[in-house]
């Protein structure tokens, strides 16, 4: 039926690297895999007075249910 999915639109989208894009534009683009690297992630974005985004890797197998529409 229109409108209904399996998955949400970005689960195509498994390990974009956003924060490329980010660089590419003048900004400042983190990518943390460990939780003990978002803190310092976030700081070195802070620090450098850019728009700045810091791109999260999180489990597959974690998360909002397959299907659900949760931000």
């Amino acid at each position: 039926m229109y409108g209904e999915r399996a998955n949400p639109p970005a689960a195509l989208l498994q390990f974009t690297r956003y924060e490329k894009i980010v660089e590419a534009l003048g900004g400042h683009g983190e990518y943390c895999e460990r939780p003990e690297e978002i803190g310092p992630a976030i700081q070195r974005a802070i620090d450098s007075g850019k728009p700045a985004l810091v791109n999260i890797k999180i489990r597959q197998d974690r998360g909002a249910p397959k299907g659900s529409h949760y931000a």
